[in-house]
């Protein structure tokens, strides 16, 4: 890849797939700024080389995704929306063409939870945990769960996760659909793998396509919601009250 890959992130070729692996279990893997454009321009070299058919997602450490680094998420929030890597991260993978699939043990948190929304196969293992703390901190939804889970789950569940905050069980993940499978313990890695495999196997233009019909139909409206929802989150981004919830957490 021409682009610097931070040392947060480790991208490797596995046969026909680019395996995108957190690499930062001292803090949880929380995402700063420089993984966030290394996971873009990975999506970016993965969307253009013809010899690629998927992308996976894992994660060091017994913490999928703890969100967004905190002292990176303050440090970007004056940036015009396009301009913050978080938010073009977003954009890539909700565009992205090809397969994604993850592997997932223990806690996803924020955007950890919420980039399983635009991966087309997860796999969890039983200890995965997801939460979206958003109310709890002052803020709104991001990347168009404020969409996609009450569609996925009705509003009266997706309410206790995105208005309570609280978290979603693996199996509360596989029964609504946002989860392809809950799998052993140790065992989601090796699981998303072989299912990379499978899919290198077959034809990346009918993958390519049909994944483009699966997505027909909500892809605008998932675009539409995500701007919307940016917004909103940057202006409570910027309260006073939500900047004392986050100088909690820190």
């Amino acid at each position: 890849m021409a682009d610097a890959v931070p040392d947060d992130l480790q991208v490797a070729r596995e046969g026909a797939t680019l395996h995108l692996r957190l690499h930062r279990p001292q803090a949880r893997n929380a995402i700063n700024p420089a993984m966030y454009d290394g996971l873009r321009a990975a999506l970016a070299t993965a969307a253009a080389d013809d010899t690629l058919t998927t992308v996976l997602l894992s994660a060091e450490g017994a913490t999928f995704c703890a969100g967004n680094d905190i002292a990176g998420l303050q440090a970007v929030r004056a940036l015009p929306m396009d301009e913050r890597p978080g938010f073009r991260f977003m954009q890539a993978l909700a565009a992205f063409p090809k397969p994604v699939v993850a592997a997932v043990a223990g806690r996803a948190v924020g955007i950890g939870a919420t980039l399983l929304l635009h991966c087309d196969l997860v796999y969890l293992e039983p200890d995965a945990t997801l939460l979206l703390p958003f109310a709890r901190l002052g803020l709104v939804p991001e990347f168009a769960s404020s969409l996609l889970l009450p569609r996925m789950a009705g509003h009266a569940r997706a309410a206790r996760w995105l208005l309570l905050g609280e978290p979603m069980s693996a199996h509360d993940a596989r029964d609504i659909g946002l989860a392809s499978e809950v799998v052993a313990t140790g065992t989601a890695l090796a699981r998303a793998q072989a299912a990379c495999a499978a899919m290198a196997d077959l034809s990346s233009p009918s993958l390519i396509a049909t994944k483009a019909l699966m997505r027909e139909g909500v892809e605008a409206r998932v675009r539409e919601v995500m701007v919307r929802e940016m917004a909103q989150l940057s202006e409570f981004l910027n309260s006073p009250a939500t900047q004392a919830r986050l100088a909690a957490v820190v």
